[in-house]
């Protein structure tokens, strides 16, 4: 069947959005239709329709896909307006601070038979694809991740995601979904049992530490750290039979967010995949309640 190309709409035009702007320029079933950014000098150079407000995007342009990168507390309002002008959704990690959030904009793209997506962008990584496909997860008996990197390298102009206020939280809200979408590529669904937050600075957790048993029955560990020195982001998977096997996702690339490139290639092929029912779209709530449920555990 020929499918015509996906008017695509990017709403924040903050650090991340240039690995979607160049996925979507890479995907011949995507064209950029118009950008959105309050900051009207990030509008520039992209020669397409330009817009301060999303609203007024949504009004004017008739685009089939919105990809949302703004930070995490406008992500609800934002997803819940593109949803009600029948527009697909592809929203940055965390899709919304809760679970009841989640769920409610969930059930509101069924019911208009529009897709949402969140952009777990480290379940495209190929290092990980590989190690997934040698475990069964019923054969993993513990399964360590570990997330670290330094917040300020990695935020650059973005330093909202410092801010409580606008990213509700620090390491575990911005890391842990990443870090637990990795723990479930290898080991499945699984629920937290334990939390610990660490290294508090202006509000923010800086360390955070979860233990999850997975339902096949692998003990998960997740390791989430912004002040490392450098940055290291790997699985690990101690399997029933003694073996070990790994994957570290930032294995042969170079600079700072190297592996992205092809991580959001397989963001923008997927949703694309969805959209025209090739492929089924995520549980998006699955990922904001076990961060819920982390922050509870901890105490937050």
């Amino acid at each position: 069947m020929k499918y015509s190309p996906l008017l695509t709409g990017v709403i924040g035009l903050g650090v991340i959005a240039p690995y979607f702007l160049d996925a979507i320029e890479r995907n011949p079933d995507c064209v950029l239709t118009a950008v959105c950014d309050h900051d009207a000098g990030r509008l520039g150079g992209h020669n397409v329709a330009s817009y301060l407000d999303y609203r007024e995007l949504l009004r004017r342009e008739a685009i089939d896909l919105a990809v949302i990168t703004l930070p995490n507390y406008l992500h609800e309002a934002a997803i819940e307006a593109c949803l009600a002008s029948g527009v697909h959704v592809c929203c940055e990690k965390p899709l919304t601070l809760s679970r009841s959030s989640a769920q409610r904009l969930q059930a509101m793209a069924a019911v208009r038979d529009r897709v949402l997506t969140v952009a777990s962008h480290r379940r495209h990584n190929g290092h990980l694809a590989r190690l997934a496909r040698q475990v069964s997860p019923a054969r993993a008996a513990h399964v360590l991740v570990r997330y670290y990197e330094a917040i300020e390298e990695h935020s650059g102009d973005d330093a909202w995601s410092q801010d409580p206020a606008r990213s509700g939280g620090g390491c575990l809200v911005d890391n842990g979904p990443n870090a637990l979408d990795m723990a479930r590529v290898v080991a499945g669904e699984m629920a937290v049992k334990a939390a610990r937050l660490g290294e508090v600075l202006a509000g923010v957790e800086y360390r955070a530490q979860l233990l999850l048993l997975a339902a096949a029955g692998a003990a998960v560990t997740v390791d989430l750290r912004w002040d490392y020195p450098g940055q290291l982001k790997d699985v690990t998977v101690f399997l029933d039979d003694g073996r070990t096997l790994s994957a570290d996702l930032l294995a042969g690339y170079q600079g700072l967010k190297g592996s992205l490139a092809h991580e959001y290639d397989g963001i923008v092929a997927h949703v694309v995949a969805c959209i025209r029912g090739q492929e089924a779209a995520d549980d998006v709530t699955a990922l904001a309640g076990l961060v819920e449920d982390a922050y509870e555990l901890a105490g937050r």
